[in-house]
């Protein structure tokens, strides 16, 4: 069974420090109200897949339970995807670069913040974090992760 599981899961002390907030200084009618948003990272936990994509919950840092968006980011191309995909080219389409993950928690900021994370990640610093990451959770010992398997 395929999960994404928090990466503060494994590694509470890099996210202590690396965790990227957004702060949004003026509300609007289309905008989340003013406050510090955290964006919180996920991955996959089967030791099977490689999809090389994160999930990233956004969180208002006042209401930390509370998720506002789920916003999927795949780093690959489209023919990495379709390959992964066994053929499929409509879901690799889907998993290049930044969407909303379909099936998940959505607000009505949902938009906004899939906007701000696809600028994010521009940031070539911002990517990089990101990838890292991805390699330093599945590095985790098997016995470590979940057992699903």
């Amino acid at each position: 069974m395929k999960a994404f599981v928090p990466f503060y899961t494994y590694f509470p002390e890099i996210v202590d420090k690396e965790t990227k907030v957004v702060q949004i200084l003026r509300s609007g009618i289309n905008t989340p109200p003013v406050g510090e948003y955290a964006i919180v990272e996920s991955f996959c936990d089967d030791r099977k897949c490689d999809c090389r994509k994160a999930m990233l919950n956004v969180i208002a840092i006042n209401q930390p339970g509370k998720i506002l968006a789920t916003i999927g980011f795949g780093w690959e191309s489209i023919s990495f995807y379709a390959a992964w995909a066994g053929g499929d080219q409509e879901l690799a389409k889907q998993m290049v670069g930044t969407y909303l993950e379909p099936l998940c928690i959505q607000s009505k900021y949902s938009e906004y913040f899939c906007n701000i994370i696809a600028d994010m990640v521009k940031d070539e610093s911002f990517k990089s974090r990101i990838l890292r990451h991805y390699q330093l959770f599945r590095s985790i010992k098997p016995s470590k992760q979940n057992q699903y398997e």
